[in-house]
């Protein structure tokens, strides 16, 4: 299989997991949207991608925003590969975590997860091609003291990909 001129889209791609994931893609021949909020890390990513050969195109945005997403999805229009790596961590107690802070963690780790996946999902069905990557974490399916909401974010997201890959079966 070739991965010349296929379309990636990687979220949460300004460091980490999705920065190497969108180096490891672009070297493959994928075109990759870069997307995270932090516009400056975003253009770094693109210009050492571009030095080294690949193709890259950047869209920043706030993922907590469903509008903002609705914008990237319209500025990318369809994609090959979804990697839906956007999200965060805070460790304490429940108790002590704020709304806001709460409320953020699932507009990111959930929410801009699914919705991602509904946005760009009808399009591969079309093309009956498409892979989706949802990057999880043990803690979803080993909840602990002190990550509450993160495990509980991160259980909802091994459920919904389980079952999409059942669908899709």
């Amino acid at each position: 299989m070739t991965w010349q001129d296929k379309v990636a889209v990687v979220t949460g791609a300004s460091s980490g997991i999705g920065a190497a994931t969108a180096r490891l893609f672009a070297s493959k021949g994928l075109r990759v949207f870069l997307v995270a909020r932090r516009l400056d890390r975003l253009l770094e990513l693109q210009a050492e991608i571009a030095s080294a050969g690949g193709k890259a195109e950047v869209a920043a945005a706030d993922l907590r925003s469903e509008k903002n997403r609705s914008e990237v999805f319209y500025q990318i229009g369809a994609a090959d590969v979804l990697v839906n790596n956007a999200g965060f961590g805070w460790y304490g107690y429940f108790h002590k975590m704020n709304w806001n802070t709460a409320s953020v963690m699932l507009r990111v780790n959930v929410e801009a997860m699914a919705h991602f996946t509904s946005l760009f999902l009808p399009g591969m069905y079309e093309r009956n091609y498409g892979r989706i990557v949802n990057v999880g974490s043990i803690s979803g399916n080993v909840p602990s003291q002190g990550i509450a909401m993160y495990a509980a974010s991160k259980a909802f997201m091994d459920a919904f990909t389980t079952a999409l890959r059942r669908e899709a079966r």
